[in-house]
């Protein structure tokens, strides 16, 4: 598995981003990015910071307990996805000798590139609606949605 979130951050809590596809969660079936983790083992992940869960989840034993809440009206809305998400378009301009202010992730041999952080001071934090977790669709007008970390990462340094 691979989280997204914490009290520490943006998101407040504690989101799975990833479901390896070799691992425990996978073969298990029932795990979807998304998902919100409010539970490991009857412990709690209300406020717990996004390296304090990781801790949590790694000192599991080889049976695990969570509690989990998805978002059901979510997934079986017939919406179109602009009407479900909250996509918008932003233009960010590069300080003289800066970055855009923020860093990105990608999945495990899977196309799809999001947020890590949003860097204090930079131009997306000025823009205030970039948010950790958030996924790029498009980098001057191109369709990212398909492409890996890298690729998007070379667009955005252009």
């Amino acid at each position: 598995l691979s989280i997204v979130g914490g009290s520490d951050t943006v998101l407040g809590t504690v989101v799975i981003h990833e479901v390896y596809p070799d691992g425990a969660a996978a073969v298990d079936g029932r795990l979807k990015p998304g998902d919100q983790v409010l539970e490991v083992n009857g412990v709690s992940l209300r406020g717990v910071s996004h390296e304090q869960a990781i801790l949590l989840l790694r000192r599991t034993p080889a049976k695990v307990r969570l509690l989990v809440y998805r978002d059901v009206n979510l997934q079986l809305s017939l919406l179109d996805p602009t009407q479900i998400y909250n996509i918008f378009e932003m233009e960010l301009t590069k300080k003289p000798g800066r970055g855009l202010g923020l860093s990105i992730v990608g999945r495990k041999n899977e196309p799809g590139v999001y947020v890590s952080e949003v860097v204090r001071g930079g131009a997306a934090e000025a823009d205030g609606r970039l948010m950790q977790g958030d996924q790029i669709l498009a980098v001057n007008g191109q369709d990212v949605t398909s492409s890996m970390q890298e690729d998007v990462a070379a667009k955005l340094k252009v």
